[in-house]
């Protein structure tokens, strides 16, 4: 792979393939149909349609497609354009369904009044139906493999990671998924609110308060009303583009097991990166890298980074389960 090959035509990262598939070739087949690829007679619909389609209906992705519904206004992603020579796009930060779905719409090259988007960095928490729905709608025809590896993985709590190249080496793409199960303590359970068309959660939670229950004979302390619970967990992040200079990081990450959801000095949480400061910090990599002009702009190496920082917090997870065990 030539890592500094020169991008073809920047239409291959601008168009949406979905779109094209539709008003171009009057395709058959809804837009999850299309993004999922599946051959008419395939078994890939018995195991792989289901999974996303509980997650993101095919309804709620004609509704947003046709602009028919209306997406929630609470800030649901962490969104960062930027030009390794002219900075950052204007409207980066955490960004709410609406607008995410809208700046999806800009072109990365050529866009009026904007620096090329040379590279996107995307964090999001909790995903579903409002923030994959308008990646499905928007993806290039390059593009759709990744995120279709990224979705059904990350939904299926796979572990995995490898580096990937599109037929005749056009692309590149470098994923890991890692799952894991966080302990912690609360009066009550933390809810997800994120759960499928059947409405099963989304990710299982169990109470493990019986673990922590006093030994016979031993005295407890009535007062204390604070429950344990053992939640279900993933991480999981796609780098991928064209060279080292054209590229995008897309990661997918549990974080409802939170009690306190809204501490603005939780590094893992959006609220933490809605007040922008002299520093702003990189969601992805949990604060732990900057973005600015001397931020990492090699995808391999970005990718190792954020692959260790991540790593470092599943295992902290686990040890603290272990912990408590």
């Amino acid at each position: 792979f030539d890592w500094d090959r020169p991008l073809v035509d920047f239409e291959w990262e601008d168009s949406s393939f979905i779109d094209t598939l539709i008003e171009a070739h009057d395709a058959a087949g809804t837009p999850l149909e299309l993004f999922l690829g599946i051959p008419e007679h395939s078994p890939r619909h018995n195991y792989e349609f289901p999974i996303l389609n509980a997650v993101c209906p095919d309804q709620i992705l004609l509704a947003i497609r046709e602009g028919s519904i209306l997406l929630p206004d609470n800030g649901v992603v962490w969104l960062h354009d930027r030009s390794f020579n002219d900075g950052p796009r204007s409207y980066n930060g955490v960004k709410t369904a609406r607008e995410f779905h809208q700046l999806l719409k800009l072109t990365r090259f050529g866009q009026d009044d904007q620096c090329n988007a040379e590279a996107r960095l995307m964090h999001i928490p909790n995903p579903d139906r409002w923030t994959i729905g308008p990646l499905i709608l928007s993806a290039s025809q390059l593009q759709i493999p990744v995120y279709r590896e990224l979705f059904m993985k990350h939904f299926e709590g796979d572990s995995h990671i490898r580096m990937t190249f599109s037929p005749c080496r056009r692309t590149f793409a470098l994923q890991f998924h890692l799952p894991f199960f966080a302990w912690r303590g609360s009066t009550e359970p933390c809810r997800d609110g994120r759960s499928t068309s059947d409405g099963v959660p989304t990710r299982e939670t169990t109470d493990v308060s019986f673990l922590s229950a006093p030994i016979l004979g031993e005295t407890s302390n009535a007062e204390v009303k604070e429950r344990e619970f053992l939640y279900e967990a993933q991480s999981s992040i796609a780098v991928f583009g064209w060279n080292r200079t054209i590229w995008t990081a897309c990661s997918l990450a549990d974080t409802y097991f939170y009690p306190d959801a809204v501490s603005p000095d939780n590094e893992d949480l959006l609220i933490y990166y809605r007040d922008v400061e002299e520093i702003e910090w990189d969601a992805v990599s949990m604060a732990e890298l900057p973005i600015d002009r001397v931020s990492i702009s090699d995808p391999r190496e970005y990718f190792l980074m954020v692959l260790k920082i991540r790593g470092e917090k599943c295992k902290d997870e686990w040890r603290n389960v272990l912990y408590h065990m």
